[in-house]
């Protein structure tokens, strides 16, 4: 199972009425795998001290706005914070103010077919007198990488979309007696051993088609029983073993 253990979700904003978060990059994670988000908080590049903050709250959710649905909805308790770090502790991977880990099942939304799709990642702390802090919102994407475990990808390529003249030709040799194309003839007429008025018939089963090439022509004849028709070589031919009273079949040209 594939998991990101460090994600660039370094929050910075400004704490006033001109209220602005980055996020360092968009954060993105593939379908169906663990993620830990490792959040660090900056206040115009200083550590913001997570002191008196009683909980974060972390949000994924479709769409920006307060009433969209949620994908994700993560309480971080106190216990669970580390209140002052450095922006050097945090960028070495050393330390985190708040790391949540979000299951391959809780990543692992219908995608629509898309090969990704963009939610919005909100974040927002609690004070033990419930006041309650926004610390912004940002882009998380979800992308479609087809090697998770709860992924569907589609089955790897690793052979010829096509078949060789000899694997046709195997294939062609393997079907059932009427089905398979009588390569041997070439012609309709005449008697001769590539002709289809050669084809022995009085064995043959009814009714029985025989697929030919004529050139580059393919074509259909349906052996059938038929003492009255007379045949003109044309779309009707008569069989060489041709007999009015013991076998009077013949082909008649169906394709």
């Amino acid at each position: 199972m594939s998991t990101i253990t460090r994600m660039p979700l370094f929050l910075r904003f400004n704490l006033g009425a001109d209220m602005k978060e980055l996020f360092m990059g968009t954060a993105r994670t593939p379908r169906g795998c663990d993620a830990t988000l490792n959040l660090g908080l900056f206040a115009q590049g200083q550590p913001l001290d997570l002191t008196n903050v009683a909980t974060l709250k972390l949000e994924i959710c479709d769409g920006g706005l307060p009433t969209s649905a949620r994908l994700v909805s993560k309480t971080i308790n106190a216990g669970s914070l580390t209140p002052v770090i450095t922006k050097e502790q945090f960028g070495a991977g050393a330390t985190a103010h708040a790391i949540q880990v979000l299951t391959a099942d809780e990543m692992n939304p219908d995608l629509g077919g898309a090969p990704e799709k963009r939610y919005t990642l909100i974040l927002t702390g609690h004070t033990a007198a419930a006041t309650k802090i926004f610390y912004g919102s940002g882009d998380f994407v979800i992308f479609e990488d087809g090697n998770s475990d709860n992924a569907n990808p589609p089955p790897a390529i690793t052979q010829p979309t096509y078949m060789t003249t000899a694997q046709v030709q195997a294939v062609i040799a393997a079907l059932p007696l009427g089905l398979a194309l009588n390569a041997a003839v070439t012609t309709l007429t005449g008697g001769a051993a590539n002709a289809l008025d050669r084809v022995s018939t009085a064995a043959l089963p009814l009714p029985t088609i025989q697929w030919i090439l004529i050139g580059d022509t393919l074509q259909g004849w349906l052996l059938y029983n038929d003492a009255v028709t007379a045949a003109d070589g044309k779309f009707t031919v008569q069989p060489v073993d041709y007999n009015v009273g013991t076998n009077p079949r013949l082909w008649k040209r169906v394709l």
